[in-house]
């Protein structure tokens, strides 16, 4: 993945980009290893890409120890999650946000 986002960030370097990350994935529970997020933070910082990590399943990820890309990209990662879908509170959306404290984030 890390190789084909770098050839679509290359097309245009003049506009915004936000890469959003739905991981691990519903039904089947895919995440992605410690060494793809490693790459596809490179190449997010690489094009100051903001990182929406959708890890709403991540405390559900049964197959895996789920990983988030926070820590390899804290300055340009949004993450995104909650807490129905680990309660058992099907119909219910307790949703959150958190991001680091960088300025640079609320720059782009």
């Amino acid at each position: 993945m890390p190789e084909e986002l770098e050839k679509v960030l290359a097309i245009d370097l003049t506009c915004p980009r936000v890469l959003i990350l739905n991981y691990p994935n519903n039904p089947i529970g895919y995440s992605y290893t410690k060494e793809e997020l490693q790459e596809i933070a490179k190449v997010a910082r690489r094009y100051k890409v903001i990182v929406e990590a959708d890890e709403f399943y991540g405390l559900l990820n049964h197959n895996q120890e789920h990983r988030s890309i926070a820590p390899f990209y804290p300055e340009g990662t949004i993450l995104s999650g909650g807490l129905s879908k680990w309660f058992g509170a099907g119909g219910w959306r307790l949703g959150t946000f958190s991001f680091s404290k960088n300025p640079e984030l609320a720059d782009r």
